[in-house]
């Protein structure tokens, strides 16, 4: 599985960071603006499918995934689909305000963060620093949209 391998790697090249950076770019991906939390938020727990590589389906819940667009590609659906038929319960934390979702896997990692990494979407929320960097490392390895099937 191609997604999830090169999550693993991108995950080991990041232990520098420890547990609590994660924990922070998490924080800042629900705040996405910097602004406070309103404290309205909804939370859908399941096994997920994909409809495209930025919406994922939880029973009859349908999520967007906050601060990214898909890319539409048969491959990098297929390989989500994959990914998340093997990880377990997804946990998807919905903002009320926005509609959109931030999705962690059963190991807390952020479905939006590992399809940007994995060049199978792109970034749409500037403001959220967890997928610009991840977005940066995809074009840098040549991962996805920017180079390798």
């Amino acid at each position: 599985m191609m997604l999830a391998a090169g999550w693993g790697l991108y995950q080991s090249a990041h232990t520098w960071m420890g547990p609590l950076m994660g924990h922070i770019y998490r924080l800042s991906a629900e705040l996405g603006n910097g602004t406070e939390p309103s404290g309205v938020e909804v939370t859908v727990v399941g096994h997920a499918t994909a409809k495209d590589t930025a919406t994922i389906v939880i029973d009859d819940t349908t999520l967007l995934l906050a601060g990214i667009e898909a890319v539409h590609d048969e491959t990098y659906l297929t390989d989500f689909n994959d990914y998340l038929a093997s990880s377990g319960d997804v946990t998807c934390h919905v903002s009320a305000e926005t509609g959109a979702a931030v999705c962690l896997d059963q190991d807390g990692d952020d479905l939006a963060e590992i399809l940007v990494y994995s060049g199978f979407a792109l970034v749409s929320d500037i403001s959220m620093k967890n997928l610009m960097d991840a977005q940066a490392r995809a074009v840098e390895d040549g991962n996805g949209v920017w180079g390798n099937k």
